[in-house]
């Protein structure tokens, strides 16, 4: 008899443990969606102005004539959530010297629906922080060097539009 009911609480705890196992992984989610998607690929759009980032390019927009369009020459990731695209400027902005095509865009804060983005400034000075050739963007535009050229505190977070 106390080999039955033994038996009998093992195969119920082995069913118990079995259902518990089955309702947590039923819990966890494999979605894949753009929902998603921590990607800095996109359009972000901010009350300002927004930006248009592909493989391949990133596209500035807004209505106060600093509108930029370059390509994507290099991406430096500080972690998964931040780091600084260098492009080279296909279409400079307006009043920009045109010798100096290398500018960069730095990001953090990346998630699947929001990321604050900081075109690059000389801070102090405000003066543009664009270079003449890719090796000097790479080596000016780092971490250790960011906050030379965007304060943060006056950046707006931008929201994924797509």
């Amino acid at each position: 008899m106390f080999s039955f009911f033994c038996l009998f609480k093992v195969k119920c705890l082995i069913r118990i443990a079995g259902l518990v196992l089955v309702m947590a992984l039923g819990a966890c989610s494999s979605d894949t969606s753009a929902d998603n998607d921590v990607s800095l690929k996109g359009q972000w759009d901010s009350e300002w102005d927004g930006y248009i980032i592909n493989d391949t390019t990133l596209e500035f927009i807004d209505d106060f004539g600093f509108a930029y369009k370059g390509d994507i020459k290099h991406i430096n990731e500080f972690s998964s959530n931040s780091g600084v695209v260098i492009i080279q400027y296909t279409q400079f902005p307006s009043g920009n010297d045109q010798s100096k095509p290398y500018t960069a865009v730095y990001y953090r804060n990346l998630t699947a629906g929001t990321v604050q983005l900081a075109n690059v400034i000389n801070l102090g000075v405000f003066t543009s922080a664009d270079t003449e050739t890719l090796e000097e963007a790479l080596a000016k535009f780092t971490l250790g060097q960011m906050a030379n050229f965007v304060d943060w505190g006056v950046v707006q977070p931008y929201t994924r539009v797509n």
